[in-house]
């Protein structure tokens, strides 16, 4: 689940379906489902302006960059291992990536998009999170 910084939108992975539902959070409808862009997405977060969902597909091995206008994806980056939980810095310059098979975390440039650094963790990372 993510919420938009408005709290207007909530996403939701669907994960048997590949697909990513929008709930509009005043009449808790589904208006809006998205191609998710790869199999299994796991882990969402959006920018802080509200323009980008991120999305980890797991099965793929990808990190998909959605416009949330639209619901295309607008970039992707190779994450082999299983990619899963994904949190955004503040400033939206960066995100990071638990890959749960490698056992590491993934920091991506969110301008550019691509690796930065895969930082060694312990086993089978999958929730992420990070402080302000």
């Amino acid at each position: 689940l993510c919420l938009s910084p408005d709290e207007r939108r909530l996403f939701v992975a669907e994960q048997a379906t590949h697909t990513i539902a929008v709930i509009d959070t005043r009449t808790g409808a589904v208006c809006a489902r998205w191609d998710a862009g790869g199999e299994r997405p796991a882990g969402l977060a959006i920018t802080p302006d509200g323009a980008t969902l991120l999305v980890t597909s797991a099965y793929s091995g990808r990190l998909l960059l959605l416009e949330t206008s639209t619901g295309k994806v607008r970039a992707q980056v190779a994450l082999p291992g299983m990619p899963w939980g994904v949190a955004v810095l503040p400033e939206a310059q960066r995100a990071y990536v638990a890959v749960s098979q490698l056992n590491q975390v993934a920091e991506i440039d969110l301008t550019t998009p691509r690796v930065l650094h895969r930082i060694r963790v312990g086993r089978r990372p999958q929730a992420i999170g990070v402080s302000p």
